[in-house]
């Protein structure tokens, strides 16, 4: 599930009203004290940058995480040096765009579950419920399908352990890179991304459902996020490889050899690229990596942890 959430359940939050009840998860609130304080702390580097070069052309491959915790947003000096260096920041969507989020809400006009199945209708009244729980008003989703109400159910399970969607490094890049004028390239359309969710079966989508009722899907996202802060790539490969977070290759394989393909053009024509994708892109046999190396990239490891 959490391959599915991913920036897909990022898109829908901004419409959303949590409640601020006493037993739901604290509302994320950000003072200009906290800010000035992490600002000049110095956080180190987090999460995975890759150094990539090819015929002279030099870039930069980065892990995201699309969720967080606020420290995590201010990154550490590889990566602001790299930031700094590149013109362009290429990114799965630009979520920073108002037009994205009302995109992904619109109606799916196809998808493979059939939503006027008796399973269905009961997946989304449980979905409701689960809504309910998680203290998230869902009426600004009203016409999504039910695979757009898991991703979000997916990417806000771990908030009482304060990992949030509204600290995701991919909204941090984007921030900065807008506020020093850079050129930000979006390598996939909320088209794609709509067409992978919607390609979700009855079986698939019923499989999230229980995996965020169980709370599985807040587990693994909390351990996720720490995996990455850490900056383990071999411990998170094992991880994956044990809790299957990453046996979805219907959706996952097919991505990976688009953002490949794109990232490749990209920075081929162009040079001094930024490129920050989901870091879950990056592992496995036919990772973004593995085919940007397969396509003659050097590789070069700047932050995190090697495999072992």
């Amino acid at each position: 599930m959490y391959l599915r959430g991913c920036v897909l359940g990022l898109m829908v939050l901004a419409a959303m009203r949590p409640s601020a009840a006493q037993d739901c998860p604290p509302v994320p609130h950000v003072s200009s004290e906290d800010m000035q304080r992490l600002a000049r702390s110095g956080q180190p580097d987090r999460g995975p940058l890759w150094e990539l070069s090819k015929n002279g052309r030099r870039s930069y491959l980065y892990g995201t995480i699309h969720v967080a915790r606020l420290e995590w947003d201010f990154p550490g000096p590889l990566v602001t040096k790299a930031l700094m260096a590149s013109k362009v920041l290429a990114v799965e969507l630009d979520i920073g765009k108002p037009e994205t989020g009302q995109r992904m809400l619109a109606p799916m006009p196809t998808q493979a579950a059939d939503a006027t199945s008796p399973r269905y209708q009961a997946m989304e009244q449980e979905a409701s419920t689960q809504f309910k729980k998680a203290c998230i008003d869902e009426r600004a989703l009203a016409g999504s399908g039910l695979a757009i109400r898991l991703a979000a159910l997916s990417v806000l399970s771990a908030r009482h352990a304060g990992l949030y969607p509204d600290f995701s490094i991919d909204s941090s890049i984007i921030g900065f890179s807008r506020y020093f004028k850079k050129k930000i390239h979006e390598l996939e359309t909320t088209e794609e991304q709509r067409a992978a969710l919607g390609g979700s079966t009855l079986e698939e989508l019923q499989e999230d459902l229980d995996d965020i009722k169980s709370g599985r899907v807040s587990q693994i996202t909390q351990r996720l996020a720490a995996l990455w802060s850490e900056g383990s790539l071999g411990d998170i490969e094992r991880f994956c490889t044990e809790e299957h977070c990453t046996a979805n290759q219907r959706l996952f394989g097919p991505r990976n050899t688009v953002l490949a393909q794109r990232i490749a053009r990209l920075m081929e024509s162009q040079g001094d690229v930024f490129c920050a994708i989901g870091f879950l892109h990056m592992i496995g046999p036919d990772s973004v990596l593995a085919q940007l190396k397969a396509m003659g990239f050097e590789v070069r490891q700047l932050t995190a942890l090697p495999r072992t």
